[in-house]
Formats: structure tokens, C-alpha cells, sequence
């Protein structure tokens, strides 16, 4: 298996990236809602 690190900057990235295209939802807490 490959390991893939990536840093906590392209996590959050990703993380907007998919709210703006309406895949999920974040929500106070920590907490996410798939969409």
C-alpha cells in the first residue's frame, strides 16, 4: 500500500473545496454532514 502524507493546510483546503462544490457540509464541533 502507498502512504500518502499530506499537511494540515491541504486537508483544510480540501475540506472548503468540498463544501463550496456542495458535497459536504461543516458543521460546529469538529463535525461534517455528507451532503
Amino acid at each position: 500500500m502507498l502512504e500518502k502524507h499530506y499537511t494540515e493546510l491541504e486537508v483544510v483546503n480540501a475540506l472548503y473545496a468540498l463544501q463550496e462544490q456542495k458535497v459536504i457540509e461543516l458543521l460546529d464541533g469538529k463535525r461534517m454532514r455528507v451532503l
